[in-house]
């Protein structure tokens, strides 16, 4: 044991005593005096050598790539906020590229110019694949990228505006969305110049192309790239495949696969992430949806429209609120609406109430009251141009749309209630009988002909004091407490009875 512990201590001072390793002829040559020597043993110079010297590992982190998914479905808000979260998520991860991986027949074109919009606010560079097709609004997505990269048998073009419906639109108004179009293709384009004066190699002629896309052209666009082969022929809507798409310097190349992209862009093995739909962003699509929000907004204001005819909160009320709740809340998640919309919204109900109960007659306030929930269901479904592009009807065509559906939903529902509804038994189901102390109701006037308060729907009377909704009538001769629908009446005009349920009697203008 004592040798093998002396064997340890002595090992140190072999190690130290071992012969230094041969030194060059040229470095004998120049002897290091013993400052230098005592320079480079610190380790301060130690530090400063390996920091000087280039790793001679030609390993290094390797490039991140994000790759956003635009397939199979509408471009619309909740894909507008898709771009918004995905980018926020490379720029947070410093990513090298962005690759836009598209296959879409198009779909909202402001939701796509919100797209475009955050594209050029972005700092990393951006591509687009075209897996299969990028038609109408696609289209100025992929024009928006850096560079456009043609997957096999893809086609982009085709970007004639229609309607919500597939339907092509009437001439007046196509010309209209036709020229915002064109004009927004030219700011995309002349952008993208800017950016990278590479980006077009002929930037007039590549515009006159994107511009077919959209109208068909009044004559023959004879390719600069195959002159004298047509490129376009007069009347017809333009469509390019991979190899013209590439051929007329629309697209950089052409790739089979998405590697093949990587390897176009110079990030070949980089490592690429997957922004994914959530729950919440497929549910803003399938809320902010043209029809679905129509519908929305009609059972909203129809069940709120129902429970003013109706006082007491009942269950028109709450499934109005429930709808409209659904209404912003699908605009919330696709990033359109904050807290203001709904506020202006609940503000217009208020000066309504204000106008209809206090203020006599409809004036200033009732008009603001309409004003003010107009205006908070379009907020609700728009957002705005960044301060480079200049601001046009676009923006709010989808939000118009989508309110006069559901404005003209309302009015025909309307309708059909006041014909149908009170008619049938559904009607006092719906509403809430008021409370009556001791479960009394009070009493018929004395002398009153009519004993059954029942009997007195159908009945005609006339206004003894205003009914703002609520005041007297006189019914053959007898006074009665009643209500209005919720309209103003005022004093000596002509009711009837429409409703004598209990205590409450509701009447109309004869």
């Amino acid at each position: 044991m004592r040798t093998l512990l002396a064997a340890l201590l002595a090992l140190p001072t072999l190690v130290i005593s071992l012969p230094a390793a041969p030194v060059s002829p040229e470095a004998q040559a120049e002897p290091v005096s013993p400052e230098a020597q005592v320079d480079l043993a610190s380790p301060e110079a130690v530090t400063e050598t390996l920091e000087a010297e280039p790793s001679t590992s030609t390993s290094g982190p390797r490039p991140v790539v994000y790759r956003f998914v635009l397939h199979d479905s509408m471009i619309d808000p909740a894909t507008a906020f898709y771009f918004a979260r995905a980018y926020a998520r490379a720029e947070a991860a410093d990513a090298d590229a962005v690759i836009v991986d598209i296959d879409t027949p198009g779909g909202r074109v402001d939701s796509c110019i919100q797209v475009r919009n955050r594209i050029f606010e972005s700092e990393i560079p951006t591509y687009a694949y075209i897996t299969h097709w990028a038609i109408s609004a696609g289209s100025l997505i992929a024009l928006s990228t850096d560079r456009i990269y043609m997957g096999p048998n893809s086609s982009i073009g085709g970007s004639q505006p229609v309607t919500s419906t597939g339907e092509g639109v009437d001439e007046a108004v196509n010309e209209k969305i036709t020229s915002i179009l064109r004009s927004e293709v030219r700011a995309t384009m002349r952008e993208q110049q800017h950016r990278d004066p590479e980006r077009w190699d002929d930037l007039e002629y590549q515009i006159l192309l994107a511009e077919a896309f959209i109208t068909p052209p009044e004559n023959d666009i004879i390719s600069v790239y195959a002159s004298p082969e047509v490129a376009c022929s007069v009347g017809e809507l333009l469509t390019l495949d991979w190899d013209e798409a590439v051929r007329e310097r629309i697209a950089t190349g052409r790739c089979e696969t998405l590697d093949d992209v990587l390897t176009a862009i110079g990030l070949e093995g980089a490592e690429v992430r997957e922004v994914e739909l959530t729950w919440s962003e497929k549910l803003a699509r399938l809320l902010s949806t043209t029809m679905v929000s129509s519908i929305l907004l009609m059972i909203g204001l129809g069940g709120l429209y129902l429970e003013f005819k109706t006082p007491g909160l009942g269950l028109p009320g709450a499934i109005g609120l429930f709808a409209l709740m659904l209404y912003f809340f699908g605009a919330y998640l696709a990033d359109l609406s904050t807290v203001m919309e709904p506020l202006l919204v609940v503000t217009g109900f208020v000066l309504l109430a204000a106008e209809i109960f206090i203020i006599p007659g409809f004036g200033v306030a009732g008009l603001a009251g309409i004003t003010c929930i107009i205006l908070g269901l379009l907020m609700a479904l728009v957002r705005l141009p960044p301060p480079e592009f200049e601001f046009s009807m676009i923006y709010i065509d989808g939000a118009v749309q989508t309110v006069a559906v559901g404005l003209v939903l309302l009015v025909i529902a309307v309708i059909l209630l006041a014909k149908y509804l009170p008619r049938t038994s559904l009607w006092r189901l719906l509403e809430l009988e008021p409370a009556v102390i001791g479960g009394q109701t009070p009493p018929i006037p004395a002398g009153s002909k009519i004993k059954d308060v029942s009997r007195l729907e159908g009945k005609e009377g006339v206004a003894v004091t205003d009914l703002r909704p609520a005041g007297k009538v006189e019914i053959d001769g007898d006074p009665f407490d009643v209500v209005t629908q919720g309209e103003f009446i005022s004093a000596g005009t002509p009711v009837r009875v429409l409703q004598a349920v209990g205590a409450r009697i509701v009447v109309v203008k004869r």
